[in-house]
């Protein structure tokens, strides 16, 4: 079919199929109101790139869809993998298999996801999927009417917008304004490769080449005018006038009309299964469609054959069909009686049920039928919804909200056991106001007597607080839950209300909290909530500058001598502990303590942690240079934070993303995560707990420019730095210390190396004490006090290396190196030199190894083939 009117469109597809054949990825997005020549659109460009030799993926979304989680995906990406074959899908990763029935064995579970919090795993199956497909040659993704597309289909979307498959590609769909669709485009444009399309209204002449000739002149003038230039509702009416004409009858008025014309005609069984389609959904099944028709195969079949023939619906695959356009479709379901569409909805459930379908396709049409009290219907809307949490906890909120509609006159402790998964659900999807009310709902029903519940939900609650920076409201909640907890709960609680007080950067009140915490506990059976209060008691104290009395120390060993088992049931004490461990800079105690909290929230399926631990061991692997390892957790809580629309935490992963890629020596993609990082945290009122990583994008955007960094630093940690708490400040100090020193301000590099120097005096911060050593010793060896220099560098080295601090290490080896080459002794230097280049470069710090190397260059040696 000729487009008539579309140049524009037609060659930015075809732009976008040729830089996609050359290697490139892009995305093309369609978008305009219904009937504007969309689904035209897409159809030139999955021919086009047919003919091009790519492989070509298509999917369809309906409006039944939008309550199934990825329905449009495996729409369009089931029956490619099955083509693969079961070698093949074994090697692609095992979630693969929670999205597409193909990618499990026959009869088999969906396997476990890791949990709704990293649904992420999903999206990087399937792009493991489509990497796979257009290993060997170019790939197109073609999707329509994505409007009706779930959450979890928009979430996989995004991300590979973002990350596309490493091969040559091309995402290509079409949309009507919506929700989901907003969220698309907008991410669009901030993507390379990108392009919309908004098709115009027709043209008088294009217009009128769509018509073609037969048509009366006034009958012309007349569609012209009514179809207000949409090449849809142009074709529509001209079929309808030329029907009319044929059978001696006036043109129709409206597409609408001409459509209803068009159908008037059918036979009795050809429509009652066009009847059944509409209820079974747009694309359908046929047996679906013709068990609410309640037809026959036989007579189905023969139904089916005069609706392809007569263009009415046609094929969309091997086992499903569609309306030509989604207008028929509507028309079809508006013409029905409404009596009739329940019974047919319970005879397409029915048929569904029968044939092993999912919970969520059946209950879309026990939705249309279910009343207040079904319990059945209930029972059915949460299986469909403990099915749909890991894949797309939007869709399973909504399963949640439309079984807590049916239990509106239920007794308050139902209706609770309904709130608090839906609270959860809608946490994990992003809808943290709507969660925060769903909780607050739910604590109001509860009995007074289920002490442990309400504990459990103020937890999850306080955390959702967290999330929306409201440590305010946190700390409300928290005190008026105290005032009528039972003493059973009261430590919980109090170890609650120490971490709102932590992350509201309140040293004082971190002590008083958990110290109280503490006290209560006395006598109490509870070892993994102890840890963590003891973690926390160590780390107010540090915060203020005191000693911890051993209390870090214990409460790592007393949290190692839990059994799994008792610190599955309490996980987050995990989270507590290691997180403490690594903020007070003993990052190889952290990391096994993170790690081992990580598998036992995927474990027991608490997904709802794993953010903070993604962070949190981020934040630890750095300082030991487990780079890839930190990469992958930096990726991960990005992918986290984006998909539950958290910005104060997206910033937070994007800094760390930054660290590890400039670590890696990736210097471009660093700054451009740390500008994506400030963006966001200018959104946000300046707090202490973004100082690390508002200091750290400073680093990587202003660390060529001496003089801009200073101001930058100033204006982060206020005069002299002193706006910022003692774990935050030796970086910031080390980098002001080097800044002046390129400045030629030598009294000024003096000072903040002293101040350096009185922020480790109590030498309880490991990486701090190493950082005020090289800012002693870079002040040292700029005054040429070279055998000093090498002294405190070589004191630095052994602080770190004590400490399993290896960045901090090879950071100050380098110095020695330097503080040696400076006094003449070349040898020793060298060897220094070489040791960071090889060290650095088997750990992937490749900045560092090419630091070293230019070091080693100065002094007259040549590195090895390690360095660059």
């Amino acid at each position: 079919m000729r487009l008539h009117g579309r140049d524009g469109e037609l060659g930015a597809i075809e732009q976008a199929v040729a830089s996609a054949g050359a290697g490139e990825r892009r995305m093309l997005a369609v978008s305009g109101e219904s009937g504007i020549g969309k689904s035209a659109l897409l159809e030139a460009g999955a021919a086009l790139a047919s003919a091009s030799g790519f492989t070509v993926l298509r999917g369809r979304a309906g409006e039944h869809l939008r309550e199934v989680a990825f329905g449009l995906v495996v729409t369009a990406l089931d029956r490619p993998a099955a083509a693969l074959g079961r070698r093949e899908l074994a090697a692609l990763p095992p979630e693969l298999g929670a999205i597409l029935p193909a990618a499990r064995d026959d009869g088999a579970p969906a396997p476990p996801t890791g949990g709704p919090a990293e649904r992420f795993r999903l999206h990087a199956a399937v792009r493991k999927l489509l990497e796979r497909l257009g290993a060997e040659r170019p790939l197109a993704l073609v999707l329509d009417d994505v409007q009706w597309a779930d959450e979890g289909t928009i979430e996989l979307l995004l991300h590979l917008m973002r990350r596309p498959p490493p091969v040559p590609f091309l995402l290509l769909f079409a949309l009507r304004p919506s929700r989901g669709g907003a969220r698309l485009l907008d991410a669009g444009r901030a993507t390379d490769g990108w392009r919309e399309l908004r098709p115009a209204p027709l043209g008088r002449a294009a217009a009128k080449a769509v018509l073609g000739s037969g048509l009366e002149p006034a009958v012309r003038e007349r569609v012209l005018r009514e179809s207000d230039g949409r090449p849809l509702f142009l074709r529509e009416l001209r079929r309808g006038c030329m029907l009319a004409a044929a059978h001696h009858e006036p043109a129709p008025d409206a597409v609408s009309e001409s459509l209803a014309r068009e159908l008037e005609v059918l036979g009795p069984r050809t429509r009652a299964l066009l009847d059944g389609a509409a209820i079974a959904g747009d694309p359908f099944d046929p047996a679906v469609a013709a068990a609410a028709a309640e037809l026959t195969e036989a007579e189905a079949r023969a139904a089916l054959e005069t609706l392809v023939a007569g263009e009415v619906v046609r094929r969309e695959g091997d086992d499903l069909f569609g309306f030509r356009h989604t207008l028929v479709h509507q028309i079809v379901v508006d013409a029905t009686p409404r009596g009739w569409r329940r019974d047919a909805h319970r005879r397409a459930a029915a048929a569904l049920a029968a044939g092993g379908a999912s919970p969520a396709l059946r209950a879309h049409h026990v939705r249309h039928l279910a009343g207040p009290g079904d319990e059945q219907a209930v029972a059915l809307f949460v299986e469909a919804a403990q099915a749909s949490l890991d894949a797309s906890p939007s869709v399973a909120a909504h399963w949640y909200a439309a079984a807590l509609a049916l239990l509106r006159d239920a007794e308050p402790a139902r209706r609770a056991q309904l709130l608090a998964p839906l609270a959860l659900a809608l946490g994990a999807a992003g809808r943290l106001d709507e969660s925060r009310a769903a909780f607050d709902d739910c604590l109001a029903l509860l009995a007074p007597n289920a002490a442990e519940r309400r504990a459990a939900l103020l937890a999850a609650v306080t955390v959702a607080d967290v999330l929306l920076g409201a440590f305010g409201t946190a700390a409300v909640r928290l005190d008026a839950a105290l005032e009528e907890a039972p003493p059973a709960a009261r430590p919980r609680l109090l170890h609650y209300r120490s971490e709102v007080a932590a992350f509201a950067d309140d040293p004082d009140g971190i002590v008083d909290w958990a110290d109280r915490a503490a006290r209560e506990l006395e006598g109490r059976d509870m070892e993994p909530l102890r840890a963590a209060v003891e973690s926390e008691q160590a780390l107010g104290r540090t915060l203020r500058g005191e000693p911890d009395q051993g209390l870090m120390t214990q409460a790592e060993r007393r949290l190692r001598a839990v059994g799994d088992g008792e610190l599955a049931a309490h996980v987050d004490a995990a989270w507590t502990v290691g997180g403490n461990l690594a903020r007070v800079e003993r990052s190889a105690e952290a990391a096994p303590v993170l790690r081992r909290g990580m598998r036992l929230a995927r474990e027991s399926l608490q997904s709802h942690l794993v953010f903070h631990v993604h962070l949190l061991l981020t934040i630890a692997e750095l300082p030991l240079l487990e780079l890839d390892a930190a990469q992958e957790h930096a990726d991960a809580a990005e992918e986290v934070a984006r998909l539950q629309d958290l910005s104060y935490e997206l910033a937070f992963a994007l800094a760390l993303r930054a660290q590890a890629l400039a670590a890696r020596g990736e210097r471009d993609a660093a700054r451009e995560a740390a500008r994506d990082s400030d963006a966001l945290l200018r959104l946000h009122q300046p707090h202490g707990a973004t100082a690390a990583s508002r200091v750290g994008n400073a680093l990587l955007l202003h660390g060529d420019d001496p003089e801009r960094l200073l101001a930058a630093l100033t204006r982060i940690g206020g005069e002299e730095l002193r706006r910022l708490d003692r774990t935050a400040l030796s970086v910031p100090l080390l980098a002001a210390t080097r800044a002046a020193l390129a400045l030629g301000r030598h009294d000024e590099a003096q000072r903040w190396a002293e101040r350096a120097v009185a922020a480790a005096a109590s030498g309880d911060l490991p990486a701090t004490s190493v950082r005020a050593e090289r800012a002693a010793a870079e002040v040292l060896l700029a005054g040429g006090a070279t055998a000093e220099a090498r002294r405190v560098a070589a004191g630095a080295v052994r602080i770190a290396a004590g400490h399993g601090l290896l960045a901090q290490e090879l950071e100050a080896t380098l110095l020695h190196g330097r503080a040696l080459a400076a006094a003449g002794e070349r040898d020793q230097a060298a060897d220094h030199l070489e040791q960071v280049v090889q060290r650095a470069a088997r750990h992937g710090a490749l900045a560092l190894r090419d630091a070293a190397s230019a070091e080693l260059r100065r002094a007259g040696a040549a590195p090895t083939s390690g360095g660059r």
